[in-house]
């Protein structure tokens, strides 16, 4: 039986939300101690991943923004943008890139004036908080929560790595990009219950009530994790992150394929695998968390990486349509996938080093 959606009762943005918020642009850093990120893997076992070339310049940063403008759907800001957003913030946390730093906030300008707008999500009948997108189940506009998730995501992170190093001069810029953060995962918070997001309505190929694609819960657990890093002080948002990993565990399960044990990464937990590019963000949140020491131990992350390299990724020049190689490597050039995944990559050093051979070369 599924819970009927709970009623949030905890103000949009926490009150102690709010004085992380004047704090960072106060520029105050808080040096208080806690729950703070921590690697598994050893430095000199893998190279950091600013090491590699990056992999957006700033001469390409624009191009998503520009697909957006000229066809204003959220799918250009989650599965181009936010990418872009996040080397941008790699580059800003390993050397504190000028050019960096004012593409980015260049960006954020650009993404809160595209918020201005209200946003009517079709389905939902109400006005949202977020970017709709008209390309996927139902064909009328509405607010994804992967969407949001994945470009609050990058945001919350800067506001994190201006935290963890002590950016001061950033402050007021982490504070934008930090309540932007807060408002696109509160949008999604009537869409929570029973430890998992859920499809608000139904006309989205699915009942109402079912639980999200892992993909989105995913996007979403990436948000919250890092609202959490940036702002300590609300635990719920750590909950949160602890609670769709949970989910996540216990949905990966296995079955025999062409005679292979393969790990399967359900799309709606009744039958299909994910195709590659979900299965890349999933497994990026669970990188994630791991390398926070939260819900997935040492060997349960070995073994969901161990399964995710050779049934996703593979050896060859394309990586596979999806997790259980249903027409094995007809998906993307393996290349195209580094920027993408390279957080995972690093674990695992012969799919990391075929990065840098790719780009190297």
């Amino acid at each position: 039986m599924i819970e009927p959606f709970s009623t949030f009762s905890r103000p949009l943005v926490s009150l102690a939300a709010l004085a992380a918020l004047s704090v960072l642009a106060s520029g105050c850093v808080s040096t208080n101690a806690g729950f703070e990120e921590r690697r598994f893997v050893a430095d000199a076992a893998f190279l950091p991943v600013n090491s590699v070339v990056s992999l957006y310049t700033a001469d390409q940063s624009d191009t998503c923004l520009q697909s957006y403008d000229s066809d204003p759907d959220a799918s250009h800001l989650a599965w181009c943008q936010s990418y872009v957003l996040n080397d941008l913030v790699d580059r800003i946390e390993s050397n504190g890139d000028p050019q960096a730093i004012a593409t980015l906030q260049s960006h954020i300008e650009r993404l809160q004036t595209s918020l201005s707008s209200p946003k009517t999500d079709a389905l939902r009948g109400r006005v949202v908080n977020g970017w709709t997108s008209a390309k996927y189940e139902g064909k009328r506009p509405h607010v994804w929560a992967v969407h949001n998730g994945m470009v609050g995501y990058p945001l919350a992170r800067f506001a994190y790595v201006v935290r963890k190093k002590g950016l001061s001069e950033q402050n007021a810029l982490a504070a934008s990009a930090l309540k932007m953060a807060y408002d696109l995962y509160n949008a999604m918070e009537p869409d929570f219950s029973g430890g998992t997001y859920r499809y608000p309505v139904s006309g989205l190929g699915r009942p109402k009530g079912d639980h999200l694609p892992l993909n989105m819960q995913a996007a979403m657990g990436l948000l919250a994790l890092h609202l959490h890093l940036a702002d300590r002080s609300n635990q719920a948002t750590l909950t949160r992150a602890n609670q769709i990993g949970r989910f996540i565990n216990k949905a990966a399960f296995y079955r025999i394929s062409n005679g292979k044990r393969r790990l399967v990464w359900p799309i709606d937990l009744v039958s299909g695998p994910e195709d590659t590019g979900h299965a890349i963000l999933t497994m990026s949140f669970i990188t994630k968390m791991h390398e926070n020491g939260l819900v997935f131990s040492k060997r349960r992350y070995q073994e969901l990486l161990d399964n995710f390299i050779e049934n996703a990724i593979g050896t060859g020049t394309r990586v596979n349509a999806d997790i259980v190689d249903r027409g094995g490597g007809k998906g993307s050039n393996f290349k195209d996938t580094c920027h993408r995944a390279l957080i995972i990559y690093r674990h695992d050093s012969p799919t990391f080093n075929r990065c840098k051979s790719a780009f190297s070369a």
